[in-house]
Parts: C-alpha cells; structure tokens; sequence
C-alpha cells in the first residue's frame, strides 16, 4: 500500500511539473498616469478588459502575468480622455509599447497624460469611442500593408519597426 501511494505521489509531481513546463511565459509591465486631481474613477485596461488595473494614489499601475499577445491598452475614465497604447508582449518576453496615433514606440515603464481633462460626459464618450474606433482601422491597416510588404508572413517582433 505504501509502494502504491508513493508511486502515484511521484507520478502526480512528473505531471505537475510537466504542466508547468509547457506554459508560456508570461510579462509584468507598469506605468503611470500623470495627472493632478482624483483618478478615484479611473481604471486602465487591456482588450477592453483582458486584464485590467487599478491605478494608485500617485498614478502608478502595473499588470501582472501578461500572456503573449497583442493588446490595446486604454484608459477608462469620466472626467478625461487619454491616448491608447498597442502593447506587444511577444512569447519569448519582454514588452513593446507603441502610441496608436503616432505610432512611436514608447519606453517602459508607460507614462501617460491625458488628452483632454473636465468635457462634457456625453462628448467625451463620443470622443473615447471614435478614438478607440480610429486606433483599431489604423492597426488594421498597418498590418494590411506589412502582409502585402512580406507576402503573406508576419513580420517578426525583433524587425518591428513602427
């Protein structure tokens, strides 16, 4: 009875680490929102809520265990609009961040500030919505053109080149 039990606890680890060993890696990043006044209602999200942080007192937010992929991150909140960022966290790590309006990359750790501070709710969420809409067509585009420029195949994350 022991011999069973010590070979299935045996048995069970080899399976635990296993499972361990096939997961992608995964990236943390931070940054800050550089604003004066409140950010009480103010959340920073990846893909419309894949991931999403809270931001501190002082503005600073991070996210954690970040899996490979592409995210646009935004920032929701009532009393101001700010600027989306394309977030690249490519599977081998690390994390490459881009402006979607002018497409400049942006170095870590993300420091934002917003666009425009105190409009009307209303128009700020046609603003935020129209801007959001804007940065999606932009990147569509963008990847449109380097299929077209690469003939079908996706550039690679080290020849990325905004």
């Amino acid at each position: 009875m022991l011999r069973l039990l010590l070979v299935c606890s045996v048995w069970a680890t080899t399976a635990a680490s296993t499972e361990l060993s096939t997961e992608q890696p995964r990236s943390s990043f931070e940054g800050t929102l550089v604003v004066e006044g409140s950010l009480m209602d103010t959340l920073v999200v990846l893909s419309g809520g894949a991931y999403s942080a809270m931001p501190r007192q002082d503005g600073s937010f991070v996210f954690h265990s970040v899996a490979a992929g592409t995210y646009l991150l935004e920032v929701y909140d009532t009393q101001r609009t700010w600027p989306t960022v394309r977030i690249e966290v490519p599977a081998g790590g690390g994390v490459l961040a881009t402006q979607t309006h002018d497409r400049k990359q942006m170095p870590l750790p993300i420091k934002l500030e917003p666009m425009m501070a105190n409009m009307d709710p209303e128009e700020l969420k046609k603003m935020q919505e129209m801007q959001s809409q804007q940065s999606q067509l932009g990147w569509q585009l963008k990847d449109k053109l380097d299929e077209k420029e690469t003939g079908g195949k996706k550039k690679k994350i080290k020849d990325f080149n905004p």
